[in-house]
């Protein structure tokens, strides 16, 4: 591996891809990885989605349950490495609901490790938005915009409006670091789109602490009701 990633920072491309099929030989998953690296980076991300899907292919025959699960996640690990975007799209929308939300999360998190903060923070925020018990989500989007300021106060509010998921009005508690409320608003708005009309409806409590990077920190459970006095 180690001399596969040296002859490809060299620009030794034939002799990279040569160390590459040593380890495809052997099983090792490095060997995939680095040669779709390599072809996405010659501009061939057609070839590179092929040898990630080849190594999928192979775990997914020798894999079940759990094992089939973390195989499924490795392959959206190496798709961001290799900056495989549109296929990554793709396979994420391909799969089940339930492996839909973990996959979103897992890209999520390797783009912030490979510093693909914009995409991660959209993988961050459309797994904030799919899945309501999602609380990891709000970490990946605060760690995207690394938003820092003196007046960064928390505030623990609650909003509410008209849910388009039942057409009944519905509350929801929301702790939110901004410099204001208006900034807070923007925060939840953002993740709460089944609620197009959201407005504040009570604030509970406000502490300056400036420490805190911007964003959502907390999402409560939604209380659906009549009208906006539900506390």
């Amino acid at each position: 591996m180690k001399k596969g990633e040296e002859a490809f920072a060299e620009g030794e491309v034939e002799t990279a891809l040569k160390f590459c099929e040593q380890m495809i030989g052997r099983g090792y998953s490095g060997g995939w990885e680095l040669k779709a690296l390599i072809l996405a980076s010659q501009g061939k991300p057609q070839e590179a989605h092929q040898t990630l899907l080849e190594h999928l292919h192979l775990h997914r025959a020798a894999s079940e349950g759990k094992t089939l699960r973390q195989a499924e996640l490795l392959h959206v690990r190496l798709l961001v490495r290799a900056g495989l975007f549109e296929q990554l799209d793709e396979h994420t929308l391909e799969s089940s609901v339930s492996l839909e939300n973990e996959l979103l999360g897992v890209a999520a998190d390797e783009c912030l490790k490979s510093g693909f903060r914009e995409r991660g923070r959209g993988y961050a925020l459309g797994l904030a938005q799919l899945d309501h018990d999602e609380q990891d989500a709000f970490w990946y989007i605060r760690e995207a915009d690394n938003i820092y300021s003196q007046d960064t106060t928390m505030f623990k509010i609650t909003v509410g409006g008209e849910s388009t998921l039942n057409s009944r009005y519905t509350c929801v508690p929301y702790h939110v670091a901004a410099d204001d409320i208006e900034a807070a608003l923007v925060f939840v708005r953002e993740v709460e789109p089944v609620i197009p009309d959201l407005a504040l409806v009570e604030i509970r409590t406000q502490n300056l602490q400036a420490e805190l990077p911007h964003g959502v920190y907390w999402r409560g459970p939604w209380i659906s009701g009549s009208g906006p006095e539900i506390p």
